[in-house]
């Protein structure tokens, strides 16, 4: 039963971050075709981390009460009309509202899949094995990304409109998915009741996960630890586009960076994966925060270098390796440190919201700084300011 519960994991996950991905490498280029500059395009995307921060928690306790099959279906409609609205984008204010949409839809789905994977392998026996699946997991998921993004951004076109409508029919073809195979034995066990206790029930399982995340020392470091990283990446993830770009003949060509860095972010998953293997702990704090300098250090070197192959270098080895190898190390951290799986979502938000709140706030230091600087400054910036957050957490990790 762990066999088949995992296979459907991967296909609703295929499905899902194949359209979440379709744009990851055109997003910044084609925002910049539609007239808006540097600035204002990441100002515009952080209204979907602000949208994601408002309903986070909510969402988490309504998926824990009310299914995580609903709350991914709605995800997945959400994310879907995020993408049409994208695609006929010609303003600041359309893309904050198609930015606001896809934010409203990841909070649904946000912690919801991985819950609901967490939560049937351990109905099912299969709880000793979740470190190891989160990380192939995390490797299957760069494997779509890789693809959908370079498919995305080789059949762009002229008008690049292709990328907005095949992620809409991924997103809409999850959530078909999702009504037909994502079953929910531990809910489905749950005695049936009333809406009065159902909104009774939610309001006691936000303020117990909350509680959870609020006295959990490992969550609290995850939560911190994880709002650095993403105010942090948030730079390099919108800039990454017009920084090569620059040396580059054509936008096509940004479709094998983008390969490239999956590829070197998959092999930072494996390079904590086969440690792991061999019997070594992986998925703690040390190791999180050896990446978190990693990501610094890349980021500075891929800003301090004036050519396309010695930029690249630092971006691929040490950026999106670094980058690749916290992923799994954090997804894991998380759910071994949940004890209960009926706040498990609720919980997996607490997490969530460190992230949105480092995003939106990288987001938005890091414009005003390539107005009043340059790009370089914000990615060299961003780079020091993880290094230092990574030495000065090294240095306290024992006390919290």
């Amino acid at each position: 039963m762990s066999k088949k519960i995992t296979l459907r994991y991967y296909l609703l996950a295929a499905l899902y971050y194949g359209g979440l991905n379709m744009t990851s490498a055109m997003f910044m280029t084609f925002l910049l075709m539609r007239g808006l500059d540097e600035r204002s395009a990441m100002i515009a995307y952080a209204f979907y981390f602000v949208a994601l921060t408002s309903i986070e928690i909510p969402t988490g306790a309504g998926s824990d009460v009310g299914g995580r099959k609903n709350a991914f279906m709605l995800a997945c409609t959400l994310s879907a009309t995020s993408m049409i609205v994208y695609s006929f984008s010609e303003s600041f204010w359309t893309f904050a509202l198609a930015a606001t949409l896809g934010g409203f839809g990841a909070a649904f789905a946000n912690g919801t899949l991985d819950s609901w994977f967490a939560t049937q392998m351990r109905y099912n026996g299969g709880e000793q094995s979740l470190d190891l699946a989160f990380t192939w997991v995390e490797i299957f998921k760069t494997i779509i990304a890789a693809v959908s993004g370079f498919v995305g951004i080789r059949f762009a076109g002229d008008t690049m409109q292709f990328p907005w409508f095949a992620a809409t029919t991924c997103f809409l073809g999850a959530g078909l998915v999702a009504w037909q195979i994502m079953h929910e034995q531990d809910f489905a066990s749950r005695e049936r009741t009333s809406f009065r206790k159902k909104w009774k029930a939610w309001k006691q399982t936000a303020h117990d996960g909350m509680a959870y995340g609020r006295d959990n020392k490992k969550i609290r470091f995850l939560v911190l630890a994880v709002a650095a990283l993403y105010a942090t990446m948030m730079i390099p993830n919108m800039l990454w586009q017009p920084h090569f770009l620059q040396w580059l003949p054509d936008k096509e060509s940004l479709g094998y960076i983008w390969l490239a860095s999956m590829a070197a972010s998959g092999l930072g998953m494996l390079l904590v994966m086969v440690p792991r293997l061999l019997g070594y702990e992986m998925y703690d704090r040390k190791t999180l925060l050896i990446c978190l300098g990693v990501i610094g250090t890349g980021m500075i070197g891929m800003a301090s270098f004036g050519d396309l192959r010695d930029s690249l270098i630092p971006y691929l080895l040490f950026y999106q390796c670094g980058r690749g190898a916290s992923q799994p190390i954090s997804r894991a951290f998380l759910h071994r440190n949940i004890s209960s799986d009926q706040m498990r979502t609720t919980v997996a938000s607490i997490e969530a919201i460190g992230h949105h709140i480092g995003a939106a706030t990288g987001l938005i230091i890091g414009a005003h700084i390539v107005l009043f600087f340059s790009r370089e400054t914000a990615l060299i910036s961003a780079g020091a300011f993880i290094l230092l957050f990574a030495v000065f957490r090294w240095k306290h990790r024992k006390s919290s």
